[in-house]
């Protein structure tokens, strides 16, 4: 009966004195990009539309649009600026994609190119020259001076190598994930080194850092074919992730496998786990060459791995099942495949093996944004002259302390600003101390302990109510 009255009130307001384009009905149901403008519609006589040159709707259309970019074309902006942005995988909504900043430096986990991707924000750029504001800048400039005569060992190889100097030792020690963290380095993946250190210093044209850093960790590859116009130096987490997780010890294959993430704006941990747990779906007869679009998957498959990836940022074909990530892949694929799936709550898991690190399997479970090697551990990111390693990682008595303040101290160096490398490189002291003479306010190490905590616990709830924890 309502439908009945519904479609008389329609028949009423359309036939007898309306028009359907602009009612309501016909806008809320129509597709949008069938709607016509009607400022296009044509109502000359033949004769007339000959002689005025006989443009079709969608030539009039073209011009329309052009007319009206040219009316509210937007200056350039100033050489200077800087912009944090996603690519087609944000844009296509990828539960791996991230938000890339300077052409490589990329916030890449959790999936937040996808958030900016679903809000249809393409990028956002800034530009400025404003100086910071200091409560005690002559202190600020002594403290700097005093503390970066103190150089840790780590920061050392960072400062040299970048993170790409402790790849050969992660594969050899179990730190870092081999064979889709079912392999160990000595015997399945034997030539780190091809992707390490030296080598990897070998392809790289120039170092460079962030705003006045004195680590410098990052560098820009030579120019070769196949590489993209400013290819980024692969990181630790890029090499062992595309590279070892695969048994991929050809570096140009994951030089352009991190060219290409930057490109479509993929986070390469992700990346790197979904191609593992596709080869060893491949492997297992789980998935047929047929369904990975012909290609020879199979492990240290260079020339393979780079073509999926670039299906991934596309969603081409098997790439749409896996752009999502292992845990979507697997529920999509089925077949028993979640067995090879490795994640924690959705998020693939870094190249850091809890099993040598037994206080990130904590870290990687509980903290708000699950899977994080950016966050602390009693036995990880403990800060250069702070806190001490356990004597005996695996005996877990009594760590719940030492859990505690690594945690929550890396809690405030992030919520600082504070680059994680400069913790590693430079005594932890620097940074109660610099937020007092930053800040005005004086901070200690127990102060930043309690923060720590509050950020922490602030995380929680929104864990509780997506059902995270």
């Amino acid at each position: 009966q309502r439908n009945a009255e519904a479609k008389s009130q329609l028949y009423g307001e359309l036939v007898r004195r309306g028009q359907f384009l602009s009612h309501p009905h016909t806008r809320k149901n129509w597709r949008a990009e069938l709607t016509v403008a009607s400022s296009l519609l044509d109502r000359d006589t033949y004769g007339d539309w000959l002689a005025a040159g006989a443009k079709t709707a969608a030539e009039r259309a073209q011009e329309e649009v052009a007319g009206r970019l040219a009316r509210t074309a937007v200056p350039p902006l100033p050489p200077e600026t800087e912009a944090a942005l996603i690519g087609p995988s944000g844009e296509t909504q990828s539960l791996i994609s991230c938000v890339v900043n300077n052409k490589g430096r990329a916030a890449g986990r959790s999936g937040l190119g996808a958030v900016m991707g679903s809000k249809r924000l393409k990028a956002v750029a800034v530009n400025g020259n404003m100086q910071a504001p200091l409560a005690d800048r002559d202190k600020t400039r002594a403290l700097r001076r005093q503390y970066l005569a103190d150089l840790s060992e780590g920061g050392v190889t960072l400062r040299d190598y970048g993170t790409g100097g402790f790849m050969a030792g992660s594969a050899m020690s179990g730190d870092g994930p081999i064979k889709n963290w079912g392999g160990a380095g000595p015997t399945d993946f034997p030539n780190a080194k091809a992707i390490s250190d030296d080598a990897l210093i070998a392809e790289q044209e120039k170092k460079y850092g962030c705003w006045n850093c004195p680590v410098a960790c990052g560098g820009e590859m030579k120019q070769k074919p196949g590489r993209a116009r400013m290819s980024h130096k692969p990181e630790y987490e890029t090499l062992c992730m595309c590279g070892a997780l695969s048994l991929d010890d050809d570096l140009e294959s994951i030089i352009r496998m991190n060219d290409l993430c930057n490109d479509y704006g993929l986070d390469t941990i992700s990346l790197g786990s979904t191609l593992g747990f596709a080869v060893e779906c491949c492997e297992n007869g789980i998935l047929t060459k047929e369904d990975v679009g012909g290609l020879d998957l199979k492990w240290g498959a260079s020339d393979a791995l780079v073509a999926l990836t670039e299906k991934i940022g596309k969603r081409e074909g098997i790439g749409n099942i896996l752009a999502d990530g292992v845990k979507v892949a697997a529920e999509r694929i089925g077949q028993g495949s979640e067995r090879y799936a490795v994640h924690a709550q959705g998020q693939e898991l870094p190249a850091h093996d809890p099993k040598f690190n037994p206080g990130l399997a904590v870290t990687y479970r509980m903290d708000a944004t699950p899977g994080r090697h950016t966050q602390a551990a009693r036995d990880w990111i403990l800060g250069y002259k702070h806190l001490a390693e356990s004597p005996n990682k695996y005996d877990f008595s009594d760590t719940g302390e030492a859990q505690r303040k690594a945690y929550s101290f890396v809690h405030v160096v992030n919520a600082a600003g504070i680059c994680l490398f400069g913790y590693i490189a430079y005594p932890a002291q620097c940074v109660p101390d610099t937020l007092t003479a930053v800040t005005g306010t004086t901070y200690t190490m127990e102060d930043c302990y309690k923060i720590g905590e509050r950020i922490a616990t602030l995380g929680t709830p929104s864990c509780c109510a997506t059902g995270a924890v």
